[in-house]
């Protein structure tokens, strides 16, 4: 056993996946065990590199900076219905797949924050960040604003909206924390959109009958054309003292932690969270067993879905490619899939 006292154990489950358990001597101030301890220590890593003290990172970036999920994971979420063909995984399976990974990621996450808190090296917050267009035009119904029209001039790879814009000056877009005003007016832009589709019903009728895309678009058409607001999203603010952040790298690289150390980590990551994922799988699968059997056909669909043989099978697939680390690449795959018709939207990945 070498000085970090790591040994590994590794465990087949089904084809691919295979499951490494990390255990090792305590080693300074973020010392912790398996899966927190590591991510603590690559959110470190990741602090470390900057200097201004305050970080703005989407979910669902970070997520991927730490190694949890694949390249695949945030781009197939915009696909859900050819990656259903090209998995042969039902699409309601790959929602509830995402939702359910993403509430794991996330409280990952959130624990590893904690602990950071709790060591006084960074203070987490969960805001919303707007991406605009040129700031300097904070609001296009001020009399002193200047109008920005645009023109939809097609669709990109995600199925989104590519604009043109009539400016006569160089095109700028800023990324930042929406101040008090935009929040309200991404709420009542929201409200507005649901009744401008349905005449006064509510986000689940939206949802129901196939109309969440149009829905996010009447959005940003509001922001746009009121506060210059491309498009929004979750994200995480970090703030941290950079010499504290110093003083704990420091005590990490004390103990040689290089980049091989690192990229140990990151694959004990990835194996821990796919590792995560599928026990949990598992644990859903034998609970949904035991309901099915003490309560025969009349049960809510969600167990009887659950209690089929193919379940774990198809957890197990998703996981090996929008998980795993070594995963092949599918975008090309995924692009090359034609439709014929466009399908649901789903709001739970609005993240």
């Amino acid at each position: 056993m070498d000085e970090w006292g790591r040994y590994f154990e590794y465990i087949k489950i089904g084809h691919k996946i295979s499951i490494e358990k990390v255990y090792r001597n305590p080693r300074g101030k973020l010392t912790r065990y398996g899966l927190i301890n590591d991510l603590e220590e690559l959110i470190v890593n990741i602090l470390i590199k900057d200097t201004t003290g305050e970080l703005l990172l989407p979910k669902s970036k970070l997520f991927k900076l730490l190694n949890m999920v694949n390249d695949n994971y945030n781009f197939c979420r915009y696909h859900i219905p050819k990656l259903s063909i090209l998995t042969d995984v039902s699409e309601n399976e790959i929602h509830k797949f995402y939702g359910l990974s993403k509430d794991s990621l996330t409280n990952g996450l959130e624990t590893a924050f904690k602990n950071l808190r709790k060591k006084s090296l960074a203070i987490k917050e969960d805001i919303i960040t707007v991406c605009l267009i040129d700031p300097d035009v904070r609001n296009n119904e001020s009399e002193s604003g200047i109008k920005l029209d645009r023109y939809i001039t097609g669709t990109d790879e995600y199925g989104e909206n590519q604009y043109k814009y009539n400016l006569t000056h160089n095109l700028k877009k800023i990324h930042r924390e929406a101040t008090k005003e935009e929040k309200n007016g991404i709420t009542d832009a929201e409200l507005q959109a649901v009744y401008d589709l349905t005449g006064g019903q509510d986000k689940k009728y939206i949802v129901v009958n196939g109309m969440w895309k149009q829905c996010t678009d009447r959005v940003k058409e509001i922001l746009f054309n009121k506060y210059n607001i491309l498009y929004y999203y979750n994200s995480y603010k970090l703030t941290f003292n950079h010499n504290n952040i110093e003083k704990a790298y420091a005590d990490i690289n004390t103990y040689e932690l290089n980049y091989k150390e690192f990229e140990l980590k990151n694959e004990n990551v990835n194996e821990n969270v796919k590792k995560l994922l599928y026990d949990n799988a598992n644990k859903r699968h034998s609970s949904a067993k035991k309901i099915v059997n003490n309560e025969g056909e009349i049960v809510n669909k969600k167990y009887t879905v659950r209690e089929q043989v193919n379940y774990l099978k198809n957890n197990e697939k998703l996981i090996n490619t929008l998980v795993e680390r070594e995963a092949k690449n599918i975008k090309d795959d995924i692009k090359s899939i034609k439709l014929p018709t466009e399908t649901k939207g789903n709001p739970d990945l609005e993240y």
